[in-house]
């Protein structure tokens, strides 16, 4: 399995988590947006039994206040769920680490590494990948000092100018940014249906 298969499986399983994420969050979203429109409803009646005795402006800043509090309970929801989205992306690597896969995806992305940086490469790894690579055929020398990662390595020259970080959070933050756009539009232009906005 190359490091693309394996970097599209990891970016596939954060979405269909995504997509789970987004169904609990539009069903939320949409409790939120009763509550908040049965509230507002209550509001809108007791503005218009106000505007017999006050004037049309007081009215008009009372409806604008209850939107305004939809808006900001729809917006934490938006929010919780991109928080329990990333805690899965965070789940997702732990389990990826302990797979059967991830010996294969480690050396792969030290391989990647060494041949950017070259056979002086000297490879740094956590406490956990270097017991698994104790005995493998690795394409430069791992180093006694560790880092604190999920998993992968990063890859560095002897002199420390060139560095190639190729640990699960770095491969996933430079596709991360796309998953959660994708995640915030799915939620985003799930909500502006049902709102109508």
């Amino acid at each position: 399995m190359g490091l693309e298969e394996i970097i599209a499986r990891i970016s596939q399983e954060a979405s269909d988590q995504a997509g789970k994420i987004v169904a609990d969050a539009n069903a939320e979203a949409s409790r939120i947006l009763a509550d908040a429109k049965a509230r507002a409803d209550s509001e809108l009646s007791s503005a218009k039994a106000q505007a017999e005795r006050e004037v049309r402006e007081e009215k008009l800043r009372s409806v604008a206040s209850a939107r305004l509090a939809a808006k900001r309970e729809l917006l934490q929801a938006r929010e919780d769920v991109i928080r329990r989205y990333e805690a899965g992306i965070a789940d997702a690597l732990d389990d990826f680490a302990k797979s059967d896969d991830y010996p294969k995806f480690l050396i792969k992305v030290i391989d990647d590494g060494v041949s950017k940086i070259g056979k002086d490469a000297k490879v740094q790894v956590n406490a956990h990948d270097k017991a698994l690579l104790k005995g493998k055929k690795v394409a430069a020398e791992v180093s006694k000092e560790e880092i604190d990662c999920k998993g992968g390595a990063i890859i560095s020259s002897a002199d420390g100018r060139r560095r190639v970080d190729n640990t699960v959070e770095s491969l996933l933050r430079e596709r991360g940014d796309a998953i959660r756009l994708k995640l915030l539009d799915q939620v985003f232009a799930d909500g502006s249906k049902k709102t109508g906005s």
